[in-house]
């Protein structure tokens, strides 16, 4: 038996996990795994910060910017908790895009949504 949830059961959900991923993480493939989050560099992971969740979706209320160092290519963002070490809760594929240079890589878009 599959369950179907109602959005106020998805926003209790989306509360529950956004108190828990307070930092998100760069991987060059997809799904992100801790064997490969991007490394070297000033990369670090950013912390980023949620709104209210409405209607089963919760989006970011900032705009985390990454230091991408030479050589990378960057295929999915982690959820995490912690700036290091930590849980990874889940990820998302992003468009590949490879860094032959040091550069910077801005989310502008980043939300949890338990409808798709």
């Amino acid at each position: 038996m599959a369950s179907r949830y109602e959005n106020n059961a998805k926003n209790l959900m989306l509360n529950a996990l956004k108190a828990q991923v307070t930092h998100l993480s760069l991987h060059d493939g997809y799904p992100a795994s801790d064997a490969n989050e991007i490394s070297g560099g000033s990369y670090a992971r950013q912390s980023v910060t949620w709104g209210n969740s409405s209607n089963g979706v919760v989006n970011a209320t900032n705009q985390p910017v990454f230091n991408v160092p030479a050589n990378t290519t960057i295929a999915a963002v982690g959820l995490r908790s912690a700036v290091t070490g930590g849980e990874l809760y889940g990820s998302s594929e992003v468009t590949p895009e490879t860094f032959t240079h040091p550069g910077t890589f801005r989310l502008e878009n980043v939300s949890m949504d338990l409808n798709k």
